[in-house]
């Protein structure tokens, strides 16, 4: 394991400082300080320029950089010439990098102040509504469970074990076809990013983290959402109709009339709902019960039939 990051301050020549750094500058270790050059530039009277010496300087990365920042501002406070020739060069380019690119100090949208009773009331409604949310997905959890368990579950054990097939061992290839392509894409893209900054290094860390946070739950969603839909018949096919199936996926008459009730004064509006009530009403018992006389396994059988063309009509 390299030593860790080490610096030495010597004065060679008058009014210059020669900022030694060797070992290994990373964070997470026990880096040495800023202030320690910087109390060695205040003690030196007319110092105006600061060199480095990175021979012996084994690896770094961040903490290099903040470092060296906060040299650079000092220096440009007192006007002292940094000298960045003797450090490496993918420091030199992210140093000039972030001088080009300066931080915005109005990037942050302004967050006026808000009452404290204000901030409790939005807070306490807020939690009631979450928690409201979440008792109500754990009491419809529970209640399938037990359902479940009682033998009382609307779903036939064959659908549920080939869904769990379907999720299971039929998804392994997409899923993995697609993770690897979505792998190969992220660490394109990052490696090019985090080129800028010389830390390549970091690409497997950030293709690993987004495929295990990220994208492992897209893929789930994905694979459930994808392989587990559809309906399954509660009664054989003979025993519903067109009717049956109207009702089940529509909670609304056919002709449905103003979706609010009409100004009294209007002539025509006042009356005309009463009028159309009678002919639609008669229209859609017509409609439901010539749906009512085809079923489910007419339609099914109809398909499966093969069509015979005109041309060969008996």
């Amino acid at each position: 394991m390299p030593a860790s990051g080490e610096l030495q301050v010597q004065q060679l020549a008058e009014g210059s400082l020669t900022v030694t750094l060797t070992g290994s500058w990373k964070l997470g270790q026990v880096l040495p300080s800023a202030d320690e050059v910087l109390h060695a530039i205040e003690g030196m009277p007319g110092a105006g320029n600061i060199a480095f010496d990175t021979r012996e300087l084994t690896d770094w990365d961040s903490g290099l950089l903040i470092f060296l920042k906060q040299l650079s501002e000092f220096s440009a406070q007192k006007k002292i010439t940094f000298e960045e020739s003797g450090l490496p060069q993918g420091a030199r380019k992210l140093l000039k990098l972030a001088e080009a690119v300066p931080a915005k100090k109005d990037a942050r949208k302004a967050e006026g102040k808000v009452a404290f009773l204000t901030h409790v009331g939005s807070e306490t409604v807020d939690f009631f509504r979450a928690a409201g949310e979440m008792l109500a997905f754990i009491g419809d959890t529970v209640i399938a469970f037990l359902n479940l368990l009682r033998g009382r579950a609307q779903f036939r054990k064959s659908d549920l074990w080939l869904i769990v097939e379907s999720c299971g061992g039929q998804a392994l290839p997409i899923v993995s076809l697609i993770c690897f392509l979505v792998g190969l894409i992220l660490a394109f893209i990052g490696a090019i990013q985090l080129e800028l900054f010389g830390a390549q290094i970091y690409v497997a860390d950030l293709v690993g983290i987004a495929m295990v946070r990220l994208m492992a739950a897209i893929m789930t969603g994905i694979v459930m959402a994808g392989r587990t839909g559809g309906f399954s018949l509660a009664r054989a096919p003979d025993g519903i109709s067109l009717a049956d199936i109207y009702r089940a996926v529509e909670d609304e008459t056919i002709f449905r009339m103003h979706k609010t009730d009409p100004h009294s004064d209007c002539p025509i509006g006042a009356q005309i709902c009463k009028v159309l009530a009678g002919p639609l009403q008669a229209a859609e018992s017509a409609l439901a019960a010539s749906l009512a006389g085809t079923t489910l396994k007419d339609i099914s059988t109809r398909i499966a039939a093969p069509a015979i063309p005109a041309s060969q009509g008996v």
